[in-house]
């Protein structure tokens, strides 16, 4: 998960509908770093209960980076549970970089998103040409597929992530490459590797700087039957980016 998908995100409070009776419930904060430095948080909550889903997040600028150019993400999902698969039903987020204030919101039928909400204060950006939301059926919105990269895990789930993703303009694919073992790393912990990929609606350039980010995650087992995510290693434009959970 490249900084670009993780970033414009940070704090988020408890998830108020359905948290009492949810079925399993997943909090987890992670501070960012980049060439040494920190230089974000990222906070996710979760909850799943009669056959429904929900997710928010927040991602935010901190430290040093923090004061040089405030950037921040918020986004929430809701889906339902079907056949154990997760299957968006509204996707909300607000972003603002320093630079760019902007609100979307994706609802879907049948599978296909629909863009519903759209704002920007900006009206000139080189964001490439979007992707018709109708020929997109069957991908997950940005929040749910953060969740479930970001979520505890049995054993059974290690290493088995494999996600396409639509967030209202473009296609991408985050996985963890298939038929690997997860490798111990000591004290119980197993790392997977996997990719971030750009598929289609990007610029040209950003397809020419950068189309594959590889990551690897490192889970620690929590001691009731799952793996949590501990470190997040990804390669960005920038270097390396670490997630450290708290």
């Amino acid at each position: 998960m490249p900084a670009r998908v993780l970033a414009p995100a940070l704090t988020v409070a408890c998830l108020a509908a359905g948290a009492a009776a949810a079925e399993r419930s997943d909090a987890a904060q992670f501070d960012v770093y980049l060439g040494g430095f920190r230089v974000g948080h990222v906070s996710l909550a979760a909850a799943e209960g009669d056959g429904r889903y929900s997710a928010e997040a927040r991602i935010e600028s901190a430290g040093l980076a923090g004061l040089l150019r405030r950037v921040r993400y918020d986004a929430r999902a809701e889906g339902q549970l079907r056949g154990g698969r997760h299957h968006p039903m509204r996707y909300e987020e607000e972003a603002d970089t320093g630079r760019r204030q902007s609100r979307s919101v994706m609802e879907y039928e049948g599978g296909v998103p629909r863009i519903v909400a759209y704002e920007s204060n900006r009206t000139s950006e080189r964001r490439g040409t979007p992707l018709d939301p109708a020929g997109q059926g069957g991908t997950l919105d940005p929040m749910t597929a953060l969740y479930l990269a970001l979520r505890d895990v049995v054993p059974a789930e290690l290493c088995a992530l494999d996600l396409e993703l639509f967030d209202g303009r473009r296609r991408s694919r985050m996985w963890h490459y298939p038929g690997q073992e997860p490798v111990p790393d000591g004290d119980g912990a197993v790392t997977c590797r996997g990719e971030y990929r750009r598929i289609e609606g990007f610029t040209l350039r950003d397809m020419g700087e950068m189309a594959e980010f590889p990551f690897a995650v490192t889970y620690q087992p929590d001691g009731e039957g799952r793996h949590a995510v501990a470190i997040v290693r990804v390669t960005t434009l920038y270097g390396q980016a670490t997630l450290v959970r708290r």
